[in-house]
């Protein structure tokens, strides 16, 4: 780790992932950088304290990347999850299939929380995805699917809070992110620098089918509603819907929510 909290993943002597470390060193998030090497995308949580169902409850805002085997393809969700403290939700979500936009869905799931916080999500009847809550329960991330033959895919979780604005996503943050690219997939590292009153700068690297390049520095825009549904407006058409958490230490969007955008999630970190 560098003193600016950035973070390597090396294997063999290689960097292969580059992110970051959060200021109070409980989450670590990195994506790939080594060339020939398939884009990938990591989001680590610090495993500590005392959880059970009660850990989550009431509504938090979703973001989630899915590998449709079907397709094959990706889609991208974003919505919400409401979760009653016993082990029961409700999904409420709409996506991005492959391109394609699909209206507004709901679905019933179970969920369950152990002492340690591994928690696990039915996302989808007959698959589960399993992960961690953070101390405090304001961000859950959850991987798998952990059922065989089941699509592949990772679920953030997002806390609703209240008496947020747009100020309240301001300062430096690690970023990283995977999605699909006009062929094939890609990932992305790098930085963003939210400045309090809408504007966003981002600097990245991205992972294009094993193919690093440093992309050209890209300035877009963002609101933060009470909520603390974050909106990202990249241009074109390009708009992206997620959240941060109640600190403002970290967020999340999915999309492209409108428009035959590539599915993509992206997360960013204090």
């Amino acid at each position: 780790m560098d003193p600016d909290r950035t973070w390597t993943w090396r294997a063999l002597n290689l960097d292969v992932q580059r992110g970051g470390i959060s200021e109070d060193g409980r989450v670590v998030t990195s994506a790939g950088i080594l060339g020939g090497v398939q884009p990938a995308m990591t989001i680590i949580t610090r495993q500590e304290g005392s959880f059970d169902l009660t850990s989550l409850n009431g509504v938090y805002h979703l973001c989630a990347l899915f590998y449709d085997f079907s397709g094959p393809e990706l889609e991208a969700w974003w919505g919400t999850v409401t979760f009653d403290g016993a082990g029961n939700t409700q999904v409420t979500f709409e996506r991005n299939e492959g391109g394609n936009f699909q209206a507004q869905q709901m679905t019933a799931t179970t969920y369950t929380v152990a002492a340690n916080g591994t928690a696990t999500l039915d996302s989808i009847p007959g698959s589960t995805y399993e992960g961690g809550v953070l101390l405090g329960g304001d961000l859950v991330v959850l991987g798998g699917s952990t059922v065989n033959a089941r699509d592949p895919g990772l679920i953030i979780l997002i806390r609703e809070g209240s008496g947020l604005g747009t100020g309240s996503a301001a300062g430096s943050y690690f970023v990283t992110g995977i999605g699909q690219a006009p062929v094939g997939y890609a990932s992305i590292t790098g930085s963003a620098a939210f400045d309090g009153a809408g504007a966003l700068a981002l600097g990245l690297t991205s992972n294009t089918n094993g193919g690093i390049a440093a992309q050209p520095p890209a300035n877009v825009t963002y609101t933060v509603a009470p909520n603390g549904i974050l909106m990202i407006d990249a241009g074109g058409g390009e708009l992206f819907r997620g959240a941060i958490t109640q600190d403002g230490c970290f967020g999340m969007v999915a999309g492209e929510t409108t428009g035959a955008g590539n599915p993509s999630i992206r997360f960013f970190m204090k």
